[in-house]
């Protein structure tokens, strides 16, 4: 018999079963043995376990676990980064747009062609080549953020600040911060588990990971993003630590500091440098893990730092030294505090 015919005979067998439903556990001679005294006795009550039955929030916050764990940015490879955005842009138009881990996959690519543009822009033989990229770069941001997690739109914000353009990088943070603060987002796996219930359950897995879900701003330390991170980015770097993960919540308020700062609204920036503090001191990891205080801490420095609070950056940067080394800034943070004392003139 041919190897087609043989596929075809198993496949009418199995659809045969299939079509049988449950009944065909019983042309198993050592099942039927068992099932069958099952069926003959009248009392028999089989156990639901409803107790281990898993809410859909559960189910969520594992998800969220699992696929956020791969979310590096390779700046560096360009070329890669097509040919993946090519492959998973043909997943997703076959699939429907379905598939919400390829929906986060593609946002991932999105977000590190991005960097790998302006990572070329910097150098100086490909300015001219790429005089026109910035419309490009913002496009791939944008496109990140409309179909990645709600805190993707931060990266456009970074960049948007960088390139001097803070009215429109306010505005980009002010809706990242607005939406970050809502009750049901779920963030690192953390939220209030009735409000998710509530607002979020029964929507699709893509809608969810769009409007619902959020995760940290991932720096890598070979990219230039903002000068005022370069330090912790070097430091970084020589501690042979490749990224930096800050609390988007903190990515929020730090670029509302320094927009309003460069834009000379005092009142403003003193209140967003107010809303930091007061995250960092009241917070119980709900928007700033345990692991990413040493980089939140040394954010709320520096931005004390730039608006001319000496005194009280000093005391952020070593309130820095003091917390969990996950990004091994400590270097960076003896640095800063050496630059305050000569302003202080001490």
């Amino acid at each position: 018999m041919a190897i087609g015919q043989k596929r075809l005979a198993l496949f009418q067998k199995l659809e045969h079963f299939y079509n049988m439903g449950v009944a065909c556990l019983l042309h198993s001679s050592s099942l039927r043995e068992i099932l069958n005294s099952a069926i003959c006795d009248p009392f028999l009550t089989v156990q639901t376990e409803e107790n281990q039955i898993k809410s859909e929030t559960e189910i969520d916050i594992a998800c969220f676990k699992e696929i956020y764990s791969d979310s590096n940015f390779r700046v560096k490879e360009f070329r890669a980064n097509m040919a993946k955005l090519n492959k998973i842009n043909m997943l997703l138009v076959s699939k429907g747009c379905r598939n919400f881990i390829l929906q986060k996959f593609m946002a991932d690519v999105l977000i590190s062609t991005a960097m790998s543009v302006k990572l070329e822009c910097s150098s100086g033989t490909n300015r001219k080549r790429y005089h026109n990229s910035g419309r490009t770069i913002i496009h791939l941001f944008d496109l990140a953020s409309k179909i990645g997690y709600i805190s993707d739109i931060l990266y456009l914000a970074l960049y948007l600040y960088d390139k001097g353009r803070y009215r429109l990088a306010l505005s980009v943070t002010e809706l990242a911060k607005q939406r970050l603060t809502q009750g049901h987002v779920m963030y690192n796996g953390n939220v209030d588990q009735k409000m998710y219930s509530d607002v979020v359950c029964g929507k699709s897995p893509s809608t969810k990971l769009r409007k619902h879900w959020a995760r940290d701003v991932t720096i890598n330390v070979e990219f230039p993003y903002i000068d005022e991170l370069k330090l912790e980015q070097k430091i970084s770097w020589m501690n042979r630590i490749e990224i930096i993960k800050l609390p988007p919540l903190v990515t929020s308020h730090m670029l509302c500091v320094l927009c309003h700062f460069r834009q000379g609204n005092r009142p403003k920036y003193q209140e967003s440098l107010a809303d930091l503090r007061t995250l960092l001191i009241c917070d119980k990891g709900l928007y700033v893990p345990l692991e990413l205080r040493d980089i939140s801490w040394q954010i709320l420095g520096i931005c004390q730092n730039v608006v001319g609070e000496f005194e009280r950056a000093l005391q952020s940067y070593i309130k820095s030294t003091e917390q969990i080394q996950r990004h091994k800034i400590k270097k960076a943070s003896e640095i800063r505090i050496d630059e305050v004392y000569k302003q202080l003139g001490l």
